[in-house]
């Protein structure tokens, strides 16, 4: 765990780490539609390392106002928002680094280069925003540029789990931002700390749930996800399955009044969502023959967990003290592991000498 102190940074440099943190990914996407724009797919990774500065340099808790930006928006970084942003970074620069090697032997490198870098920036924006017009604006950028990350191959298979993908993500946009309307219209606030304070009614505590439950890939809304994590190249499905979805788990921590009030009915649906998931997933994941399939339906099982998890602390929120930095962990935990497995899929694909596959399997043993 990241710990929650740091060095003493001023406010200007605060303020410049938290928006670069953001801005370098679409400065480099932009830089692409330039002449000169080749050299940025060979700095690729260089996109990530303001968000590593900014958990590495910032104490926490760190926040800005930006009222120039949107409705007023504001960033900041608590202690469990910073363990999330830093092993957010950390697989997107590994997913990064992946991928520049990899785009110099694929066509249309620089259109999935521009939507890995949109990704990025609205997965790093989310975390970071502290009121709903910028939680929204950037989780919808991420969302809607990860389409290019799945339909990039171009082949029958990816259209059709783009297809899919997209549909799915239209659906819990709209559910998403008529819970967050809601939301904000009963507590009076943009900003997300008095939403939670204020509390959540039913009907906007259930599409918050059902918005956010789509990216998190919770049963039966999880019908997208093997089938654009196997579409995906293998940089994109690390970050689709190790990073994007916990954006899922974050939104809840950020809107859901998880340790202050009891959703009894809400939490029940999770639970037995989390339950079925954990071991439906796994038995579904064993009739695939694709290696990245089956680390898909493998994030389903894993997903389940964190269902469970937010529908125990709904249910009582006493517990929440326990569960929000045990989820936190496992949401690290399974980052890490299913990217590298992710990004491991794809360079044994890639690799003709028999010796050299069976070395990378041997050495997958260990995230798996």
């Amino acid at each position: 765990m990241i710990p929650a102190t740091g060095p003493v940074i001023g406010p200007m440099m605060t303020e410049a780490l938290l928006l670069a943190a953001i801005l370098a990914p679409l400065a480099l996407a932009v830089a692409l539609a330039t002449p000169a724009g080749g050299w940025v797919l060979r700095a690729l990774p260089l996109a990530a390392v303001p968000a590593l500065a900014a958990v590495a340099l910032l104490a926490a808790p760190a926040a800005v106002a930006e009222p120039w930006l949107l409705m007023g928006a504001g960033f900041g970084m608590e202690g469990l928002g910073r363990a999330f942003l830093g092993f957010t970074a950390v697989l997107w620069a590994a997913a990064a680094w992946a991928a520049r090697g990899w785009l110099r032997h694929t066509d249309h490198a620089g259109r999935f280069a521009a939507c890995f870098l949109m990704a990025m920036a609205g997965n790093f924006g989310l975390i970071l925003a502290t009121d709903v017009p910028g939680f929204y604006t950037f989780f919808a950028l991420m969302s809607f540029a990860s389409y290019g990350l799945v339909i990039h191959a171009g082949t029958p298979g990816a259209r059709g789990a783009a297809r899919l993908y997209i549909g799915f993500v239209v659906v819990g946009e709209l559910a998403l931002f008529a819970g967050l309307a809601l939301a904000v219209a009963q507590a009076g606030t943009l900003e997300l700390a008095g939403i939670r304070a204020a509390g959540l009614s039913d009907p906007a505590a259930w599409l918050v749930i059902a918005g956010l439950g789509v990216k998190l890939g919770v049963m039966p809304l999880h019908v997208w996800l093997p089938p654009a994590h196997g579409a995906a190249p293998a940089p994109a499905s690390a970050v689709l399955s190790g990073a994007m979805i916990k954006a899922g788990l974050w939104g809840m921590m950020a809107v859901l009044p998880l340790g202050t009030m009891v959703l009894e009915d809400h939490g029940t649906v999770l639970l037995a969502a989390g339950l079925v998931a954990l071991f439906a997933a796994v038995l579904l994941g064993l009739r695939e023959a694709s290696p990245k399939a089956v680390l898909g339906w493998s994030s389903v099982a894993q997903m389940g967990l964190v269902a469970l998890g937010i529908g125990a602390a709904l249910k009582a929120p006493v517990a929440w003290t326990v569960l929000g930095p045990g989820l936190v962990a496992l949401a690290a935990h399974h980052a890490l592991a299913k990217g590298a497995l992710f990004l491991g899929a794809g360079a044994v694909a890639a690799q003709a000498a028999v010796a050299a596959r069976v070395a990378l399997m041997l050495a997958l043993a260990v995230p798996a």
